[in-house]
């Protein structure tokens, strides 16, 4: 069996600052408000996160994500790492428009040479603007494969060839680590055979693992060393018929073995259609238990912080127990 190295000893993150006296909690949280209010400070002093997602209004505000960054972790006596979805193309959160993946996909067929170059310049770029506001993490490369079927993802893959796929999947997150930030690429082991989007509704992949293997699984082969993955909320029949990714031990453990994978496996955001109609602290349980080290809960905006710290304190204590031997584990 692997041994279970996770991402904060890979890296070098140092979590010193961490106080154990008040449990942090594997829970990526959204601001409410941005800035946030004296109100939501001090309901994000009480839960203790581990971290925030930023979007376009974190990321455009007149007010650094830094600032506040610092403000927080001087609350919490601890670092706090900030993650954002930064892929170029639709998916952008910087006021500057980045080219989408499928542009240098395009371009590898052309120039393979000047694909690879202006891509890892480009997520250097990325990079560079990331780090200034305060980013640790970005939720990128996308390594799913290019399928007629799967046009809900349109120009956020990069060819239909998997190994396109991962010489320009290495430039990017060796352009993003030359700028400082951690690449966690997505959605392992890959959606691309989907016909659902599953921010919409449940999807379901019946190929056989040997099908899979001969392409959607090959950028992740071939990208060894990604600290971080995404996974999405699919149904793979041949690795669990009766559960969700999300929701399933069997998954986890397949992509600890199958890809030899010792770092950090982050699913996507909870609140997608795709998991079904569940309880928000059903699903961070859930989870949890199932295998992934940090949850996204995307909370209904109607819900108030108290009403939100009342979920978040529901965690089964072993979890959150859990999840702090996982922290200070060397």
């Amino acid at each position: 069996m692997l041994i279970r190295k996770l991402i904060f000893f890979l890296i070098g993150i140092s979590l010193s600052g961490i106080s154990f006296a008040r449990p942090v909690l594997p829970v990526i949280l959204v601001f409410k408000t941005f800035p946030p209010s004296e109100q939501e400070l001090q309901y994000i002093e009480h839960v203790n996160p581990f971290g925030f997602l930023l979007f376009y209004k974190e990321m455009s505000s007149s007010t650094s994500p830094l600032l506040i960054k610092k403000d927080i972790e001087k609350r919490l006596n601890r670092k706090i790492y900030f993650f954002v979805d930064q892929e170029g193309g639709t998916v952008n959160r910087l006021d500057k428009r980045y080219r989408s993946a499928q542009y240098f996909g395009n371009l590898y067929t052309q120039n393979p040479q000047q694909a690879i170059t202006e891509q890892k310049q480009t997520a250097l770029e990325m990079g560079i603007e990331l780090k200034e506001k305060g980013v640790d993490f970005v939720f990128a490369p996308t390594m799913d494969i290019s399928y007629e079927k799967n046009n809900f993802l349109g120009s956020r893959t990069y060819s239909s060839n998997p190994e396109t796929v991962s010489i320009l999947a290495t430039a990017f997150i060796e352009g993003m680590t030359q700028a400082g930030i951690i690449a966690c690429p997505k959605h392992a082991p890959g959606i691309g055979l989907s016909k659902y989007d599953t921010h919409q509704e449940k999807a379901r992949i019946t190929a056989s693992i040997e099908e899979l293997e001969k392409k959607d699984f090959i950028p992740f082969y071939l990208n060894t060393s990604p600290n971080c993955l995404m996974t999405g909320h699919i149904f793979y029949s041949a690795i669990d018929e009766k559960n969700v990714s999300t929701f399933s031990p069997k998954f986890y453990q397949f992509i600890r073995d199958e890809f030899r994978f010792n770092g950090l496996i982050i699913p996507d955001a909870l609140n997608m259609k795709g998991l079904g109609d569940l309880s928000p602290l059903w699903k961070i349980t859930n989870a949890l238990s199932a295998g992934a080290d940090i949850v996204l809960p995307f909370f209904s905006p109607a819900l108030s912080f108290q009403e939100r710290e009342d979920i978040l304190n529901n965690i089964p204590e072993h979890l959150v127990q859990a999840f702090q031997k996982k922290l200070s584990r060397n």
